[in-house]
This record gives C-alpha cells, sequence and structure tokens, in this order.
C-alpha cells in the first residue's frame, strides 16, 4: 500500500496542523490532534486523551517529555509527550499521547 498518498490528501481536507517540535533548531511538521471533548470516526468514537498522529520519518527524534506546539487553530497550544511514541503496523505512522501544558 501506498501510504505516502494518505497525507497529503489528510492536508488538503484540514485534518492536520502545523506542530513545532521545540528545540535547537526547532522542527515543523504536520500532525493530527485527536483530543477527549472532540468525537471522531463521525462522532462514533472519542478519544481518551490527546493523541497526535503523524509520519515516523518526520520527527525520527520525538521522545518522552518533548515539548510541541500549534500555534493556530483550535487546538492551539503547548503539550508535552507523555510516553513513547508508537508505530502502525507498517511504521509509517506513529501516535504520541499528550499532556496540555497551555
Amino acid at each position: 500500500m501506498d501510504y505516502a498518498r494518505f497525507w497529503p490528501a489528510f492536508k488538503s481536507a484540514g485534518l492536520l496542523e502545523r506542530v513545532t517540535l521545540v528545540g535547537e533548531p526547532p522542527l515543523e511538521f504536520d500532525g493530527g490532534l485527536n483530543r477527549p471533548d472532540r468525537g471522531i470516526f463521525d462522532e462514533r468514537a472519542q478519544a481518551g486523551e490527546n493523541i497526535l498522529e503523524y509520519q515516523t520519518a518526520d520527527v525520527p527524534g520525538m521522545r518522552v517529555g518533548a515539548q510541541l506546539v500549534i500555534e493556530r487553530g483550535p487546538n492551539a497550544g503547548t503539550y508535552k509527550v507523555t510516553r513513547k511514541p508508537m508505530q502502525d503496523r507498517a511504521g509509517y505512522f506513529s501516535t504520541v499521547p499528550l499532556e496540555r501544558l497551555r
């Protein structure tokens, strides 16, 4: 399966946000944030915590304690990674749980 085709489609549909991994230098990438106060899968499910999904290759240095910033939109704020990233079966996408700091 060609996973590379999904991300541009998600982005053009407005499902991704620009995220910055705080560091020297900062690293910007696109990610999708699921929050517990918002329904997912056509409102048939709800995330239990803030979960960020991203392309694994975009952020090889993601680690517990890292700070992420989303500057615009309803998810704007600063977040901290609370557990190590989990890759999907193909390794193309990863998810990390986040704690909202502000």
